[in-house]
């Protein structure tokens, strides 16, 4: 499952083989951080992923508030976070040299300290989680 907002998906996905593409979700529409709406990604993943498939989550879209949210009910979600393999994620943290390279010095959620406490948090719970920060 991914989920990206903006961007050029297209030629991404003319590019994926045909063997990942038929076992992918692949979502560019905005998200939603609220736990019951309808695009909030973990409710996807609650109806789409198995325990027994090997499901992969990439949440990039460049809103931390938005991914702030869905990340915090995640870490608080055991059922959800044992239904991913992999985690991928670009969190967005104050005080990041990112800041002056590409994200810009917009308000942001919480700081690098923060962000390896919630990936070692979703390590321990099981999950490989990634992120570039």
């Amino acid at each position: 499952i991914a989920w990206e907002y903006g961007g050029s998906q297209v030629e991404r996905l003319s590019e994926t083989p045909f063997e990942v593409l038929v076992n992918t979700s692949y979502f560019v529409i905005p998200a939603a951080g609220e736990p019951d709406a309808c695009h909030n990604p973990l409710n996807f993943i609650r109806k789409l992923c198995h325990k027994d498939d090997f499901c992969v989550f990439k949440l990039d879209m460049d809103t931390p508030y938005v991914e702030s949210a869905i990340v915090d009910q995640l870490v608080k979600d055991p059922k959800v976070v044992g239904l991913i393999d992999e985690f991928y994620y670009e969190d967005h943290v104050s005080k990041s040299p990112m800041e002056y390279q590409g994200w810009g010095r917009g308000k942001k959620d919480h700081d690098l300290a923060k962000s390896i406490r919630i990936f070692s948090k979703l390590r321990a719970m099981g999950t490989r989680a990634h992120s570039w920060v």
